[in-house]
C-alpha cells in the first residue's frame, strides 16, 4: 500500500508537468521521473521522520511539497535540465544507498553508481559527500563515506572553472524560500538584495546546527544543509532545493502534530483494582 501511495504521488506529478502549455521533450521528462523515483526511496528508506510509526504519509507530504509546487512545475516545465535532475536523482539515491545497505565487501562501492551522474553532468554532485556525511551525523548510521567524499572531490575538480557567483547563490537563499512558501506570487522570489541573503543563511544555518546539538529533529538539519547546498550549487533552481525545505519542514510538524493528538486525549482516571 505504501508504495502505490508514493508512486500514485509520482505519476501525478508527471501528469501535472505533462498538462503544462510548453512542449516537454521525452529526455527531459524521463530525468526528471528518474528525479521523483529516487526521492521516493530518499523519503520512504533513508529519512527517519519523527513519529511516523512507518506510515508512508510523511515521505507523500513531503514529495508533494517539493514537485507539486507549482514554483517547481512551472520552473521545470519551462525548461527542463536533464542533466541537473539526473544528477540530482544520482545524489538522492546515491544516499539512500549509503543509509540502507550496510559498507561491507562490494556493498561499500554500491553508491557510487547513481553517484556517476552527478561527477559527470551537473557540478551539484560536488554536494554528494558532504550530504552523506551529514545524513550519517543526523540519523546515526554507519556508512563508509570515503567513496562519496572521492566523488565530490573529483567533481570540484572538473567544475573548477565553472561560474560560481557567491552573491547570486546568497541571495537565492531567501528568493527560493519565498517562491517555495508563496508559488503563485512571482514577484515574492525578486526583490531580495545581499544583507537579506546573508540574514537568512544565518538563520538557515542555525536552525540546521541546532538539531545536531540536540534541538529538534534530525530530519531538519539534512533537509536544511540540502537545501543551502543546493541553493548555493543551482541557485535559481526550484527543483534542485525544494527537496530540502520539504523534508525540513514536515520533519518539524510532525512532533508538533504529534504533540497535539497528545494533549488531546483524554486522561481516563486509573483505575486501582480492589
Amino acid at each position: 500500500m505504501r508504495s502505490v501511495i508514493l508512486f500514485a504521488a509520482v505519476f501525478a506529478d508527471a501528469a501535472l508537468l505533462l498538462s503544462a502549455p510548453e512542449k516537454i521533450s521525452l529526455a527531459g521528462l524521463g530525468a526528471f521521473l528518474a528525479l521523483l523515483l529516487s526521492l521516493v526511496i530518499l523519503f520512504s528508506r533513508a529519512i527517519e521522520w519523527p513519529g511516523a510509526g512507518g506510515s508512508p504519509l510523511p515521505a507523500v507530504a513531503a514529495l508533494a511539497l517539493c514537485g507539486l509546487n507549482p514554483a517547481a512545475i512551472a520552473s521545470v516545465s519551462r525548461a527542463v535540465d536533464s542533466n541537473l535532475c539526473t544528477a540530482l536523482a544520482g545524489i538522492a539515491a546515491g544516499i539512500a544507498i549509503c543509509r540502507w545497505i550496510p559498507s561491507r565487501g562490494w556493498h561499500r562501492w554500491a553508491a557510487l553508481l547513481p553517484a556517476i551522474p552527478c561527477l559527470l553532468l551537473h557540478k551539484v554532485g560536488i554536494a554528494f559527500g558532504p550530504l552523506a556525511i551529514v545524513s550519517a551525523l543526523c540519523f546515526d548510521r554507519r556508512a563508509n563515506l570515503w567513496p562519496t567524499l572521492a566523488i565530490s572531490a573529483a567533481a570540484g575538480v572538473i567544475y573548477r572553472g565553472a561560474a560560481f557567483h557567491p552573491v547570486d547563490s546568497i541571495v537565492a537563499v531567501p528568493a527560493t524560500i519565498a517562491s517555495f512558501v508563496a508559488p503563485f506570487a512571482p514577484s515574492a522570489a525578486s526583490g531580495w538584495n545581499v544583507v537579506d541573503g546573508v540574514t537568512s543563511t544565518l538563520v538557515v544555518l542555525a536552525g540546521a546546527m541546532a538539531p545536531i546539538a540536540g534541538f529538534g529533529s534530525p530530519g531538519i538539519s539534512f533537509g536544511l544543509f540540502w537545501f543551502l547546498a543546493m541553493t548555493w550549487l543551482a541557485p535559481g533552481e526550484p527543483v534542485a532545493a525544494f527537496p530540502g525545505i520539504a523534508i525540513a519542514l514536515v520533519s518539524a510538524v510532525l512532533p508538533l502534530l504529534s504533540a497535539l493528538r497528545a494533549a488531546r486525549k483524554p486522561n481516563l482516571p486509573e483505575v486501582v483494582a480492589p
